[in-house]
């Protein structure tokens, strides 16, 4: 997808489906309209959401950005067992994007879920290093305050912090972690704040040549969410900031003809969106 001066290429690492526990206040209306019950966005055959996780590689003025790194391979995720010890291959996750790891520039991350950090590192003889030495990795801060192990309630499972200390602790001893916060411009992307699905949550903003797309993190899972903002998902830590930011940017989408690309649409050119007659969203 070109917008502007700057070129985006979506890589899908895995397509994960989840029955519909995914989203607790969900009613049937909800499933009414035939493009929410269908690929690549549901499997009725097994009454299923569909979510992608992928990486977003931006091309433009001399900059190389990866935005998000996925769930990552060889990882132990004994919490997380859909993720755990995946198999994978950096330099060919990245190919068709035309790039190796030494082409990029910039690393950006949305937030640090197990699912959106694992190629920050790769498994080395002594542990997990940099996938990407010497690169900035802009990460937000609030974000980073929020998920530190210790910041964890007394008496959690340690294991929940092997993605921190695999994925997040070898750019810190490295020294390659950028804390950012909203209004931070990486290259072309403008942070903003996307806070309810995990504290200090970012989206990120694109405009280029009369055109603009949206990063919207997390803050969307399913486009079901489009037609009915006030549906959380379970992963939601803060349900009425997540129905708060999702309207916030659905209407910053809406209002600026910004395609929507959030993190787990399984779509390349993401979804436009638009005001409805009712007060609502709809896309196309």
């Amino acid at each position: 997808m070109q917008i502007g001066k700057f070129h985006l290429t979506r890589l899908r690492e895995m397509v994960e489906s989840e029955g519909l526990g995914l989203f607790p206040g969900l009613e049937t209306p909800d499933l009414n309209d035939p493009r929410i019950v269908s690929a690549p966005f549901f499997d009725p055959v097994g009454d299923l959401f569909l979510t992608s996780i992928h990486l977003w590689v931006i091309r433009g003025e001399g900059k190389v950005i990866l935005l998000d790194a996925g769930a990552g391979a060889g990882k132990d995720r004994p919490m997380s067992p859909r993720f755990h010890n995946l198999p994978g291959d950096l330099n060919r996750l990245l190919a068709p994007a035309g790039i190796g790891p030494e082409d990029v520039t910039d690393v950006v991350i949305t937030h640090c879920h197990v699912d959106h950090i694992g190629w920050c590192t790769i498994n080395g003889p002594q542990g997990p290093v940099p996938a990407f030495p010497g690169i900035p990795h802009h990460i937000p801060g609030a974000n980073l305050d929020a998920l530190a192990p210790s910041a964890a309630p007394a008496g959690r499972d340690p294991r929940w912090n092997n993605p921190w200390n695999d994925s997040i602790a070898p750019l810190l001893e490295a020294g390659l972690v950028r804390r950012i916060a909203p209004g931070a411009q990486i290259g072309p992307l403008e942070a903003i704040a996307a806070d309810g699905h995990t504290p200090g949550q970012m989206a990120y903003r694109l405009r280029d040549g009369g055109q603009g797309v949206l990063f919207a993190a997390d803050a969307l899972h399913h486009p079901v969410q489009i037609l009915n903002p006030d549906l959380n998902s379970r992963y939601c830590s803060d349900p009425e900031t997540a129905r708060a930011t999702r309207r916030r940017l659905l209407t910053l989408a809406a209002d600026e003809g910004l395609r929507l690309l959030p993190a787990h649409f399984d779509s390349d050119t993401g979804a436009e969106i638009f005001r409805t007659p009712e007060g609502g969203f709809d896309f196309r």
